[in-house]
């Protein structure tokens, strides 16, 4: 065979099979390069902050780079994109959320190819934080079943504001609403922050606001806190009672988890998740993550529970959109 011959043929080779002309590095050798942690949304937000945290914990305890980068757009389905579409090698991590996964899961997005959580690899929940619900304090109720009555005696009259259309509070407002056969007028607003200061001032009168940030002002009374939208109590405020006790199962969780890309291998996955698990059951990085909010149960789950979380996460969310008339895939 010629040399030219024996080139022609080298070339076709690697065109055909790239995957074996690259191929993976030992799981045991992970990480040998740097690692990428992708965070959905700006700098300065709890995502963001948790990134940098874990960020520091994994480049000691590897002896290797690893940096936190903001893809921000979309509600985070940007992100999502990225990752679910980079090599499946664990050299870029998704720092996700619910509306960057379980709720973007079931809405259309033109300009994502993220179809939903079988795009992605779960690996472990880093921390779930408790919504609030909140009203201002010239609404005549002081619990939950005061606001049931109040509303249902005038259908309608009240508004209730939220993050923005589709985002987990908005949802679960409208699966609060299904569940106690009541009718409010949503406001979004463009984040969290102005839906506060809109409850504050009166413009708008109810509110599932984030438990971390609404603290101060439910502290100094600015706002009355009505029930917390979690299963078990909650170790920054244990005195604030269970919005379950009256509508049993309501829950509303912020969660930020973290994802590989579609397709990584089982092995480098459970590797990826026990390093992660390790950094985050540390008892410097746990207290802190409770004082960020975060429900301890939460905080650094096995990959199996990680994903019965999620699919019932997904599930709920998918029932409130259909329900709620919202886009679904």
């Amino acid at each position: 065979m010629t040399h030219l011959a024996t080139l022609t043929l080298t070339l076709l080779f690697a065109l055909a099979f790239p995957v074996v002309a690259r191929a993976a590095e030992p799981v045991s050798a992970y990480p040998s390069k740097l690692v990428r942690l992708i965070v959905p949304y700006p700098a300065g937000g709890s995502s963001d902050i948790v990134a940098r945290m874990m960020a520091i914990k994994l480049a000691d305890r590897w002896k290797q780079s690893v940096i936190v980068e903001n893809k921000v757009g979309a509600s985070g389905i940007i992100a999502t994109d990225f990752v679910a579409n980079s090599p499946p090698d664990g050299y870029s991590i998704l720092v996700g959320s619910n509306s960057a996964t379980t709720i973007a899961s079931h809405l259309s997005t033109k300009s994502s190819t993220f179809k939903g959580l079988s795009d992605l690899v779960s690996l472990t929940n880093v921390l779930s934080v408790p919504a609030v619900l909140v009203v201002n304090p010239r609404v005549p109720a002081n619990t939950i079943a005061e606001l049931i009555a109040l509303l249902k005696q005038s259908p309608g009259k009240y508004n209730y504001g939220s993050s923005g259309a589709q985002s987990g509070y908005h949802l679960s407002m409208e699966q609060f609403q299904m569940m106690t056969g009541t009718k409010m007028v949503h406001v979004p607003y463009a984040g969290i922050a102005p839906a506060e200061l809109a409850l504050i001032s009166g413009d708008v009168e109810v509110l599932l606001d984030s438990g971390l940030t609404s603290l101060q002002h439910i502290r100094s009374g600015r706002m009355r806190i009505l029930g917390i939208a979690s299963l078990e109590t909650w170790p920054l405020a244990p005195e604030f009672p269970l919005m379950s006790a009256t509508l049993p199962g309501f829950q509303s969780l912020s969660f930020i988890g973290l994802f590989a890309a579609r397709d990584t291998p089982t092995e480098l996955a459970a590797k990826i998740t026990s390093e992660f698990r390790a950094i985050l059951n540390e008892s410097e990085l746990h207290q802190k993550l409770i004082n960020l909010g975060a429900i301890p149960s939460s905080i650094g789950m096995s990959s199996e529970d990680f994903k019965k979380f999620l699919e019932i996460d997904a599930k709920t969310w998918g029932d409130v959109i259909q329900a709620s008339g919202g886009k679904k895939n």
